[in-house]
């Protein structure tokens, strides 16, 4: 406790505050003296007691508020400095008081204080987002690991000299999409050969027409394959806003219904079914903004693996052909 003098202005007159009080209360005056708070915020705060720690609570946080707006407006002035002395004293202030004033919102206790309909919405939400981030994190390495070995076979494929008559541990790799196309073009064109050879038919066009209608069964497989699993992703990109809406909705209704009920508008009717609805809007928004992203990043990555996929079946179909006349 010491005794502090302060001096400040409203209405163009000075006035002086002269106050035993504590270091906290200091500093609130502080900002009272410089015109941030009104003093009918702090007419009573005496200092830090446990008997008042909810009323310091919300006096904090309407000495953060103000001391940020006053430091964002002298920014954007282009001169971050305040009047009346107060200016390091303000700045500390900010510094100090934001991370326990911003801590104070705990989410638990928001889920805590939410009806058991926006919880249940809550936690499906949760489960979305974790089923999102395995499909984008499981596919983005699926998709890595297949082209790194499309690409691996594909090196190796173009240094042999023929491929028509390759041994058959080239045929064995269907776990790699390139190695599956070219399984499904070679043995489809000696099926044709041998075919034509029990006719006595040696049409050369029958075979490349077999290996070529192989090469488009086979993209489409791998196609799908690359596309597995993205529907969930999509679905949930679309719905989580929506769900989160519906909690929203719904704790707005409950906020309604508590106030009709108790023909009261205080903030203790109002709390709980504000609060769930806006932990329900923030859950929606937290999984559907990642999963967009992660939704396009691995669209994209489709896309850009499936034109590589037709462009080494085409240049395998002109291989095959060159090889077959």
């Amino acid at each position: 406790m010491r005794e502090t003098r302060l001096s400040g202005s409203e209405g163009g007159a000075a006035q002086q505050c002269a106050v035993p009080t504590p270091i906290g209360t200091v500093l609130l005056r502080k900002t009272m003296a410089g015109g941030l708070v009104a003093p009918a915020l702090v007419k009573n705060f005496s200092g830090f007691s446990v008997e008042g720690a909810i009323q310091t609570r919300q006096v904090l946080r309407h000495v953060v508020a103000a001391v940020v707006r006053r430091l964002i407006s002298d920014l954007v002035r282009g001169a971050p400095s305040l009047s009346c002395g107060c200016d390091a004293d303000l700045y500390m202030l900010a510094l100090l008081l934001v991370s326990p004033v911003l801590a104070s919102t705990s989410i638990i206790e928001v889920f805590e204080r939410c009806d058991t309909i926006d919880k249940v919405i809550v936690l499906g939400l949760a489960v979305f987002s974790l089923v999102a981030w395995t499909i984008m994190l499981g596919k983005h390495l699926e998709l890595k690991r297949l082209r790194l070995l499309n690409q691996s076979f594909e090196s190796h494929l173009r240094d042999q000299r023929t491929l028509l008559d390759l041994p058959e541990s080239f045929r064995h790799k269907r776990a790699i999409p390139y190695a599956d196309v070219f399984a499904d073009a070679v043995e489809n064109y000696w099926r044709a050969a041998a075919i034509g050879k029990e006719r006595g038919q040696e049409n050369s066009r029958a075979r490349l027409e077999h290996a070529e209608n192989a090469i488009q069964r086979a993209i489409a497989r791998q196609t799908l394959r690359y596309e597995q699993s993205m529907i969930f992703l999509a679905s949930i990109v679309s719905g989580a806003p929506f769900i989160g809406l519906l909690g929203t909705v719904w704790g707005v209704m409950e906020a309604f219904s508590s106030v009709a009920n108790q023909q009261t508008a205080g903030i203790q009717a109002l709390a709980p079914g504000v609060s769930g609805a806006m932990l329900a809007t923030i859950a929606g928004l937290i999984v559907a903004i990642p999963s967009v992203f992660g939704y396009n990043l691995l669209l994209g990555n489709m896309k850009r693996m499936i034109t590589e996929l037709e462009n080494y079946a085409s240049s395998l179909a002109d291989r095959i052909e060159l090889e077959s006349n």
